[in-house]
């Protein structure tokens, strides 16, 4: 099968070409400018394509001069909506569309709320499996060399969950151990001649899944700048109306507000911690972000009535509740709060891995960066109640005043969200009676119980 893939957006397009090649064993071709694409197209033996089209690709002058070499091929796959072009002319042979992914679509005036990359790339892969009759069988059966490599593009300033490797001459050269951050400095230093990054071939579905879902973070919101994610902090999923149903006041609202916006402000004047900036503000109809957001209200409400409460140990909570699942890929995982939920859920293998040290494995990032508040790490460590970071057994004795309130905060929050995703009437006697049955036996229970009841009423 010859392929060439066309889009004006190279990140998109070498995206869509990566996933393929590791999806479906399919190699193609990638241009991004349409006078390259028309120059190839005469030339090419490719019978299939995928085109991300745009008004600017069907009024050209070079389209409108060539636009009779479409007919060669048997199937074209288009990105991208034909609306422009009244008789679709020679792009309407064999024309199959699929989801709009063009580049003009990601302007500040025409995101939409509901729309992610992720799953119209999805569609895409799916749809050019069942077309070709790929499928899991024929995929086992792909042989691969030991290393796999993906185009450096992809890659961008964060920490990667396998190991990361460079060609250098015959040989692969572990640059970056999983766990730990390829950093800007380096993607434009020592790694600014490489084409292209190496994983193992076993783990190139991992990695791939978590590129898929990075770009789709980073492309969901281009556009928007710092201060306009902080403008909207509270536009998203259901946040409003779900604060609105606790007994929180004026003033607490408004001081957590500023607490929180001017958190994120220094956070971002780090050049080293905007990426996990980004990852956290990328999507605020999130599970993660919703469920940040009312936990931190929920714990500032409660700092401010403890005898240890301060401004130090808010902003502390706050951090805590932002990045204590800086070390997940995506909501799912990061609904996981228990043992028998990890065992039973659908992540391989690995991911399940991941989830069940993610704890250990995000205080491990916050340890590398020294602007965050000191004894976070610890906390971070901790933030589901074992002291080692691994699994979620929690140890009741060892848990320290933030830490168990952050606990009984987040546990009651969960609660919250998840009769709101099955659209039931939140049932609080439930959730105290399982707050309690977890946590009573801890020294500060009591008052933080106290005031929790005080919120919901």
């Amino acid at each position: 099968m010859e392929l060439l893939i066309f889009h004006p957006n190279r990140k998109i397009g070498e995206l869509i070409n990566s996933s393929l090649r590791v999806y479906t064993n399919v190699e193609a071709k990638f241009i991004s400018t349409f006078e390259d694409l028309l120059t190839e197209i005469p030339n090419s033996k490719s019978t299939y394509l995928i085109c991300g089209l745009n008004k600017n690709f069907l009024e050209s002058n070079a389209y409108k001069k060539s636009k009779m070499h479409f007919r060669k091929f048997k199937k074209i796959y288009s990105i991208g909506k034909l609306d422009n072009s009244p008789e679709k002319d020679e792009l309407a042979m064999n024309l199959v569309e699929l989801p709009e992914l063009t580049e003009e679509f990601y302007t500040k005036d025409l995101i939409k709320k509901d729309f992610r990359i992720i799953d119209e790339l999805k569609t895409l892969i799916k749809r050019f499996a069942r077309d070709f009759g790929i499928d899991s069988l024929k995929m086992s059966k792909v042989k691969v060399s030991e290393f796999y490599g993906l185009p450096k593009l992809l890659f961008t300033d964060g920490v990667y969950p396998i190991d990361i490797f460079m060609k250098s001459g015959e040989d692969f050269k572990l640059i970056v151990p999983a766990g730990e951050e390829i950093t800007q400095s380096s993607l434009e230093g020592t790694l600014k001649e490489q084409n292209e990054l190496f994983v193992y071939s076993a783990s190139r579905l991992k990695i791939m899944e978590y590129l898929v879902e990075t770009i789709s973070r980073e492309l969901d919101i281009k556009g928007k700048s710092l201060a306009e994610d902080l403008e909207s902090l509270h536009t998203g999923y259901n946040l409003a109306n779900l604060l609105g149903n606790l007994n929180l006041s004026k003033e607490t609202k408004d001081i957590t507000n500023k607490l929180i916006k001017s958190t994120l402000k220094t956070i971002a004047e780090v050049k080293d911690l905007r990426p996990l900036l980004d990852k956290i503000l990328s999507n605020k109809a999130s599970y993660r972000y919703t469920k940040d957001m009312i936990t931190i209200y929920l714990g500032s409400h409660i700092i401010d009535k403890a005898e240890w409460g301060d401004k130090d140990q808010k902003n502390k909570f706050l951090h805590l509740c932002l990045f204590s699942d800086i070390g997940l890929y995506n909501d799912d995982q990061a609904k996981i709060s228990g043992k028998d939920e990890l065992t039973n859920s659908s992540l391989s293998k690995d991911l399940k891995e991941l989830v069940n040290n993610h704890a250990l494995k995000s205080s491990e990032i916050i340890a590398k960066h020294d602007a965050f508040p000191y004894g976070l790490e610890t906390l971070v460590k901790c933030h589901h109640g074992s002291p080692t970071g691994v699994g979620f057994d929690v140890l009741v004795g060892a848990l320290t005043p933030l830490n168990l309130l952050f606990l009984m905060c987040e546990d009651f929050t969960r609660a919250i969200l998840a009769a709101d995703e099955l659209n039931v009437k939140f049932d609080q006697i439930k959730a105290f009676d399982e707050i309690k049955e977890k946590y009573s036996e801890h020294g500060k229970f009591q008052k933080y119980f106290n005031e929790l009841t005080e919120l919901s009423n």
